[in-house]
This record gives C-alpha cells, sequence and structure tokens, in this order.
C-alpha cells in the first residue's frame, strides 16, 4: 500500500485550523495518512488545539521552526521533506477535505502517477505528487517568500519534467473564508497579498521564461 503524507505550514492560522483538521484527520483514519503540521514561529495555542482532538493522536506531527517572520517556499520544504510518505499532499491552514480525499488519492497513486491535482486547475496550495520527484525537481523554489503562485510554478515544473498528471473531482477539496489581514500576518513585509503576488509572479515569469525543470540550485534548500 501507498504510503501518504499530509503536509501543512502555518504560522498563527490556529481559528482556521480547528475547523479544517478534523476533516483532514476524519479522512485520514479511513486511509492511514501521517499528517504534518510545521509550525513556523507560531504564537498561538496552535500545539494546545491538535493535542485537543481526541483524533489527533499518532497521526499529526507537529514540528516547530523558530523564525520571525513566515516564508512561504521555506515552510513548505521544510513539512515535505520532513514527510515518510512515498506520496505528499501540500496543503494550507484554511483547507477542507473530504472523508475519501485520501482513498481517492492513494487509488491515483496506485495506478503509477506521479502528480495528482485537482481537476479544475485551482491550486489553492493543494496538489500531490511523488516525494522523489519533489526533490528531483528541486522543492518549492525558495525564492517564494511571500503568498504567491508556489503551488502554479511547481505543477508547471512537473508538466516541463513530463511528469504523468492525474486529477480528481474538485469537490473533494474547499476552503474556509479567510479575512486579508490573517492571510498575510507573519511576513517579513506589512503588504497585501495582491502586492505579494504580485512580486512572487516575477519569479514564476522568469522559470517559465527559462524553461526551468530544476529551481534551488546552488542552494541548500528546506534546511533546519
Amino acid at each position: 500500500m501507498v504510503a501518504l503524507s499530509y503536509c501543512v505550514p502555518i504560522r498563527n492560522r490556529v481559528r482556521d485550523f480547528e475547523k479544517a483538521l478534523p476533516s483532514v484527520l476524519t479522512a485520514a483514519e479511513r486511509a492511514d495518512v501521517e499528517i504534518v503540521v510545521l509550525d513556523y514561529g507560531s504564537t498561538d495555542n496552535l500545539g494546545d488545539m491538535i493535542a485537543s482532538l481526541p483524533l489527533a493522536g499518532e497521526t499529526v506531527h507537529r514540528l516547530y521552526y523558530d523564525r520571525p517572520h513566515f516564508h512561504m517556499a521555506h515552510a513548505r520544504n521544510l513539512s515535505i521533506l520532513s514527510a515518510r510518505g512515498a506520496y505528499v499532499t501540500s496543503s494550507n491552514a484554511d483547507t477542507l477535505v473530504s472523508p475519501e480525499f485520501f482513498e481517492v488519492i492513494r487509488t491515483l497513486a496506485e495506478t503509477g502517477a506521479t502528480v495528482m491535482r485537482a481537476r479544475r486547475k485551482r491550486y489553492n496550495g493543494v496538489l500531490t505528487f511523488k516525494k522523489a520527484e519533489f526533490v528531483a525537481a528541486g522543492g518549492f523554489d525558495e525564492r517564494f517568500e511571500f503568498y504567491g503562485p508556489e503551488d502554479k510554478d511547481l505543477s508547471e515544473r512537473f508538466e516541463r519534467r513530463r511528469c504523468r498528471t492525474e486529477t480528481f473531482d474538485s469537490e473533494l477539496i474547499s476552503y474556509i473564508t479567510t479575512p486579508e489581514w490573517q492571510k498575510r500576518e507573519g511576513y517579513r513585509l506589512d503588504i497585501s497579498t495582491n502586492k505579494m503576488a504580485h512580486r512572487m509572479h516575477k519569479v514564476y515569469d522568469e522559470n517559465v521564461r527559462l524553461g526551468r525543470l530544476t529551481v534551488n540550485d546552488g542552494i541548500e534548500w528546506g534546511k533546519w
């Protein structure tokens, strides 16, 4: 049976995660999935909230990285490289999953797919892939410091690498509406998410223009 991990980087988003995590735990219980929570310098009661959920137990592995500001790509890379599954779902604190989500993912993985995404190609930070291929592609480009298209960049890099991609019903995932101030909290610059995305699109555009197959060349990416 294919081993699966569900990875969430989070910083001070306990209000969202306490709503989303129960859905992930329910789905994980049906499919024996590891949940990796990368706590990137949170100062709220995230740890207490996770410990209070009866299904958390050995399923949730909370890792803490002490930094004064959130760094999107680095946080994602830390969580994924810490995962034990052969396949990893990269996700967010505001994502809810249906009870059968991981069963569908496992079925697609067992057909030999490398990448799995929602059918509408609307990423919202949710993408499943073979961990070995993620490592070979250099992970998330760590120039994506802020909120932006880091998920789209990774997905399109997989496409350029000719990875086999399968899609699943978009209704298997949904999202909690999060206030703008909460989405931008914790980043190094106090600017809107639109301005963050505009800055980060320059990285995305460069990678597309150059047809990059790997990123983070010459740096030790995803390091603690």
